[in-house]
């Protein structure tokens, strides 16, 4: 639904980017796109609406914000779902998690093979 708010009424040829990248212990996925982005006010209630304790249904936002409550309790703060936009410039949502894994084992085990 995202994307379609975000790039169906942009005039002209939209980008969407899908980018993951390990830093330090963290696994990191981008997602950016250059469509109509959103003022500061549509983003600050955006973010306050995903940093709340429980989850409306009627936000429109309910699955970021499954994801970002479930990323709080099973990581802790710093990681989860960071957002970023700017007016006609475009958006950046960004999702940090620790880097490990099926079995548990951690980044350590697999960087530099």
């Amino acid at each position: 639904m995202g994307l379609i708010h975000g790039l169906e009424p942009y005039e002209g040829i939209g980008r969407l980017e899908l980018q993951a990248e390990v830093q330090g212990r963290d696994l990191i996925f981008h997602v950016r796109d250059n469509g109509v982005g959103m003022t500061p006010e549509e983003l600050a209630k955006i973010t306050g609406r995903l940093n709340r304790k429980e989850i409306f249904e009627e936000s429109g936002e309910i699955g970021m914000a499954n994801v970002q409550k479930r990323c709080l309790a099973l990581f802790g703060e710093g990681y989860g779902i960071r957002i970023k936009s700017e007016k006609n410039r475009g958006t950046e949502v960004t999702l940090r998690i620790p880097f490990t894994t099926g079995d548990g084992r951690k980044n350590e085990d697999f960087i530099g093979r």
